[in-house]
């Protein structure tokens, strides 16, 4: 009874649940806690270290952006310095041809007069040495012969002065023509020299731009599926913008940029090529290939400048892609039209040599660039 007593206390106490019994319950409800919590906890911690990668690794694509900008902008710098110093060369050889002639003209003014020379110290010496002035005056008839005779010697000594001048004369300037010469080739292959540095300077610049771009592709191949969610999201909003306008041109694109396609659509050493590039040397404004909107324009590690713009032709949508360029002229969901310029072509990016890299998408830009088709059956 004593026991039961204090049994029916202990459930009164705990309001009739065993103790033994509660702690069990308390038990399965952290347990069941645990389940479910933990995993949402547990994303929640990996979703936050992966955009701490995220931002760590993007702070690295636009450290080495910045660096090969700068390459970029160093290479430009000499490409304009090789540009003026080949201008120079060229100036220097055409002063050498000009010179070259007026030698050949003294030469030859040299050449005759020495022979008038050696004229005249054969025929002194034939007659027995320099004229006898004294025999040729006496020699007079009249004093009317005798001025004459005067007159004809004073001629004659006047004669071989101007002669012997002349021939210093240009002896000398032969000299200097051919000091000029000297000269003149002395700075042609000091400018040669001179070119030959730089452009091995570029050539290591270009080599540094290309272990940085391998870093930057290391880095991008983490970046891209949000690099392509983002450019797809603001493509989507294009097309959207596109639909709501009537379908814009004939179905025909114009070339983009004025130029000789470098290199065609398709295979090639690098890998794919899924555009054609447009090569040319100076400022050469790149334009819209069709009426559209532009879905996204920025600098990419890759492309370089470059811009998407995507058309509504004939309720089909194309995107097209503009890359390199040295400038950008439009933003993100601008509107633009056939032929408006909207950039300069150039050779940022993973490029080599000032080209446009263009390419045609039938549908969206996607990074596999599976709708990729070659432009050039749709140029005119």
């Amino acid at each position: 009874m004593i026991k039961n007593a204090s049994f029916s206390n202990q459930q009164k106490m705990t309001g009739g649940i065993p103790v033994l019994f509660r702690k069990k319950i308390l038990l399965y409800i952290i347990i069941l806690g645990l389940v479910i919590f933990m995993p949402a906890n547990l994303e929640t911690a990996n979703a936050s270290a992966t955009q701490d990668k995220m931002n760590e690794l993007k702070s690295k694509e636009q450290k080495l952006e910045k660096e090969i900008r700068q390459i970029d902008h160093k290479i430009s710098e000499n490409d304009q310095e090789i540009f003026k110093k080949e201008t120079e060369v060229k100036d220097a050889k055409e002063d050498i041809e000009k010179l070259k002639k007026e030698i050949a003209v003294i030469q030859k003014r040299i050449e005759e007069r020495d022979k008038l020379l050696k004229e005249r110290v054969r025929y002194m010496y034939q007659s027995g040495g320099p004229v006898d002035f004294i025999e040729v005056l006496l020699g007079a008839q009249d004093f009317g012969d005798f001025v004459e005779r005067i007159s004809a010697l004073n001629s004659i000594a006047e004669q071989d002065k101007t002669i012997l001048e002349e021939h210093m004369s240009d002896k000398e300037e032969l000299e200097m023509k051919k000091t000029e010469v000297a000269n003149e080739l002395e700075e042609v292959e000091t400018n040669l020299e001179e070119l030959k540095k730089l452009q091995k300077e570029l050539d290591n610049q270009i080599e540094n731009k290309k272990k940085l771009l391998k870093d930057v592709n290391m880095e991008e191949d983490e970046l891209h599926m949000e690099l392509e969610t983002d450019i797809s999201t603001e493509q989507n909003t294009a097309i959207e913008t596109e639909k709501k306008r009537p379908s814009r041109g004939n179905g025909s694109f114009i070339y983009p940029a004025a130029g000789r396609v470098s290199s065609n659509f398709g295979d090639r050493s690098l890998g794919n090529h899924f555009g054609i590039d447009i090569a040319k040397s100076g400022t050469v404004p790149v334009h819209a290939a069709a009426s559209g909107t532009v879905a996204k324009s920025y600098y990419s590690s890759s492309y370089g400048n470059v811009v998407f713009i995507t058309h509504n032709i004939k309720g089909q949508t194309y995107t097209t892609v503009y890359a390199h360029m040295r400038s950008r002229m439009v933003s993100t969901g601008q509107s633009v039209s056939q032929g408006q310029r909207i950039g300069t072509m150039g050779n940022t990016g993973r490029s080599f040599g000032q080209h446009l890299h263009f390419e045609l998408h039938k549908g969206q830009w996607n990074n596999s660039k599976s709708n990729a088709v070659n432009p050039i059956p749709y140029l005119k």
